[in-house]
C-alpha cells in the first residue's frame, strides 16, 4: 500500500471552489494548497513543485 501523500494545488479566482475543491481533495487523504492567480502559482512553483495542478481555464490575466 502506497502511504504517500499527493500534494495538489489548485488555481482559481473563485474563493468557493478553491475552498470545495480542497475539501474534497483532503477527504480523500491529498495534501492541498490553493491559489487566487496564475501569477501567485508561479512564484511559488519557482522552488516547489505539486505532484497534481488543478486550474481554472477563465481567470482574469493569465488563465489556465
Amino acid at each position: 500500500m502506497n502511504t504517500e501523500v499527493v500534494n495538489v494545488w489548485i488555481v482559481d479566482d473563485d474563493r468557493s471552489m478553491r475552498w470545495v475543491l480542497e475539501k474534497a481533495l483532503r477527504n480523500d487523504g491529498m495534501s492541498t494548497q490553493s491559489f487566487d492567480s496564475a501569477d501567485a502559482v508561479l512564484r511559488e512553483i519557482r522552488t516547489r513543485r505539486p505532484d497534481v495542478l488543478v486550474t481554472d481555464v477563465r481567470m482574469p490575466g493569465m488563465d489556465g
